[in-house]
């Protein structure tokens, strides 16, 4: 529900719509709905006066020229609004394909096209339009005119209900009349009742639980649904060049291994990856080597994306690590499979299931660790040893071990220089202090001495520091 504060008592009327659209065309591009769109823009129902009244508005991604308030007014954007503006674009962030995302949040503007002019509006419902707005304009494409929307979205991708959509669906009736088809969020509580009363009005109700299922469904330009024009967009971005697909996949992978969080989301990466392998003639244009490495890249941004969304995930695997992968792993090249390994000890901790040959890759795993006594161990084995002293700790309960192993990492990485690195070691021995209390003062002096290093940036890593620590270190701050 949309909701608007200082609402004047005056209200606007179809009528004087389209009256001013003809005294003034060109504050009403055809931009604007209701009649019609360009990429870029969707429609937004909105109600006032506790859902006596409806009015239609418009969300506008990216720049354009601005319309003029008398005819148009702008909507300053309340909390409500603000949040599912950042919900959508962190949505988008992480589950749109790489190769339409941008490299930063859409900025939304929204204006009033129908009804009272309003100030400032607020409410969760316009999510799902803000969305649509957004993919629409990274797919360069109209959304349809005889279609409207109005859900929230939750960060999951999950469609929630609105408030008066009875009251919103007769709004669209009486402003738009050319829209018959009105999506809504799953609408728990006399479903099929409203739903009923809405398609009374000659308008098509669909009721989703999902952003994935609306756009299975939703239209964009020439395509039936947004997901086919998802699936065009990508045939043709990596069949301009004939290189690009293989281009693609070893970038991406060496990105992944370097552990460079993607700029587009860890969802839309591996999202990517599997369009690709289940497309019927991309995947076989792949050589082994690459199939190989796509496999493991969503194999890895499916464990990121597990671990940044929990709550909504199970243990889903779409990439089972087999004796295959492993038999190519240990064919590959020595800095791939030194960067490789750290990845799959992690995969061991946090999503064991993914990994088939688990004592196949533990016993690989040990025959690559360094010599303890070495005097300067290369980065790529720090990053190794460090996995496998996590490993330990998590798995085997070889609390010792651990310790001295993080200990080590710790050290060398202060010595190679570089700080940010032992940032991974000294958290990880903090949290062994719990099981390990004769060694805590000594790990409390190491964090000391880490905070007087440069780059340390104490302040990015605080969240990761265990919470029987947090008082100790931070209560005075």
């Amino acid at each position: 529900m949309l909701d608007y504060p200082n609402l004047p008592r005056h209200r606007g009327s179809i009528i004087q719509y389209r009256h001013a659209a003809a005294i003034f065309p060109w504050c009403f591009p055809k931009a604007f709905i209701p009649d019609e769109r360009t990429a870029g823009v969707a429609p937004i129902v909105g109600v006032y006066n506790e859902g006596t009244g409806s009015f239609i508005s418009a969300v506008v991604v990216g720049n354009h020229t601005p319309l003029p308030s008398r005819t148009a007014p702008l909507h300053e954007q309340k909390q409500h609004l603000r949040n599912a503006i950042n919900t959508s674009n962190e949505w988008l962030l992480d589950h749109l394909p790489i190769w339409l995302a941008n490299t930063s949040p859409f900025k939304h503007t929204l204006y009033q096209l129908t009804g009272a002019s309003i100030s400032s509006v607020d409410g969760a419902s316009a999510g799902l339009s803000c969305l649509l707005a957004s993919i629409g304009k990274l797919l360069n494409l109209p959304l349809a005119s005889d279609w409207i929307y109005s859900a929230t979205i939750s960060d999951a991708g999950e469609l929630g209900r609105v408030n008066s959509i009875v009251e919103k669906a007769k709004g669209i009736k009486s402003f738009c009349p050319s829209v018959n088809h009105f999506v809504i969020g799953n609408y728990d509580i006399d479903t099929e009742a409203t739903i009923q009363h809405i398609q009374s009005l000659g308008i098509q109700v669909y009721s989703f639980k999902t952003v994935q299922e609306a756009l299975n469904t939703i239209p964009i330009g020439p395509f039936k649904s947004i997901h086919e024009a998802i699936e065009h967009s990508m045939e043709q971005w990596v069949s301009e060049e004939n290189n690009s697909l293989h281009q693609l996949i070893e970038n991406t992978f060496l990105s992944v291994l370097q552990g460079f969080r993607q700029i587009h989301g860890w969802g839309s990466l591996r999202n990517m990856m599997m369009r690709i392998r289940n497309h019927p003639t991309l995947w076989i244009r792949l050589s082994k080597d690459a199939q190989y490495k796509l496999e493991i890249t969503a194999l890895i941004a499916s464990r990121y994306l597990y671990g940044k969304h929990s709550e909504h995930n199970t243990s889903t695997c779409p990439i089972v690590f087999t004796d295959s992968h492993l038999d190519w792993l240990s064919t590959c090249r020595d800095t791939e499979r030194l960067q490789l390994l750290p990845h799959m000890m992690q995969q061991l901790n946090e999503l064991p299931e993914s990994i088939l040959c688990a004592n196949e890759i533990l016993t690989l795993v040990q025959s690559e660790l360094p010599n303890p006594k070495q005097d300067w161990i290369l980065p790529l084995q720090l990053k190794l040893a460090g996995s496998w002293g996590r490993y330990l700790a998590t798995r085997t309960h070889r609390y010792q071990e651990a310790y001295e192993w993080q200990l080590l990492c710790f050290y060398q990485w202060c010595d190679h220089g570089f700080y940010e690195q032992a940032s991974y070691p000294i958290c990880a021995l903090l949290d062994l202090s719990e099981s390990l209390p004769e060694h805590t003062d000594h790990i409390e002096q190491l964090w000391r001495d880490f905070t007087q290093k440069p780059n340390a940036k104490v302040s990015q890593i605080r969240r990761f520091i265990p919470k029987h620590w947090q008082n100790k270190l931070f209560g005075a701050l």
